[in-house]
């Protein structure tokens, strides 16, 4: 099923993940994609070519990335926009709950899709390199420690939870 999405997509893979091997996961992505487009637009708020394909990156990708590299992926899929641009789009895509900033160093935020389940990162110390890692372990533990945190009076609104090590490239 070949869609002016998956011919432009998915064999230079510039945004994601997905060829036509991989319908389900592909039909699923559009559906999110779809969604958030239509909430965009029930709001009133315009559809830039720009903001549709940092959404699209953005869903499509399990990685962080930081605004320079959101920039370079847009100018590799043949979409010119300036810098400031990028920051004003993320900012309106962070207002709007669609992605979420996540700080691992002070210098540089990174984004993220706020749609994917939620998860925690592990970060080389060395090189850099950050990889998503899945914590369904521990889900029921920070359930039960939130509750223990809001019996103190407190409102939890959010948590983070990193992991800092060394990447296999840099042992």
């Amino acid at each position: 099923m070949e869609t002016k999405y998956t011919q432009k997509y998915s064999k230079t893979s510039e945004l994601g993940i997905f060829d036509e091997r991989n319908l389900v996961a592909y039909n699923t992505f559009m559906y999110s994609v779809e969604k958030v487009f239509g909430d965009i637009r029930k709001k009133g708020k315009r559809l830039t070519r720009a903001r549709k394909a940092i959404i699209k990156m953005l869903l499509s990708s399990h990685a962080l990335l930081t605004a320079p590299e959101i920039n370079a992926n847009l100018k590799k899929a043949g979409i010119s926009v300036n810098k400031t641009s990028v920051y004003r789009e993320l900012e309106f895509l962070l207002q709007n709950k669609i992605v979420q900033a996540v700080n691992i160093s002070s210098d540089v935020a990174h984004y993220e899709s706020a749609l994917h389940p939620h998860h925690h990162h592990i970060t080389c110390k060395s090189c850099g390199q950050i990889k998503d890692v899945g914590t369904e372990e521990l889900d029921s533990s920070m359930q039960k420690l939130e509750k223990r945190i809001e019996s103190l009076g407190f409102e939890v609104s959010d948590h983070s939870l990193e992991f800092f090590g060394l990447c296999p490239d840099c042992k």
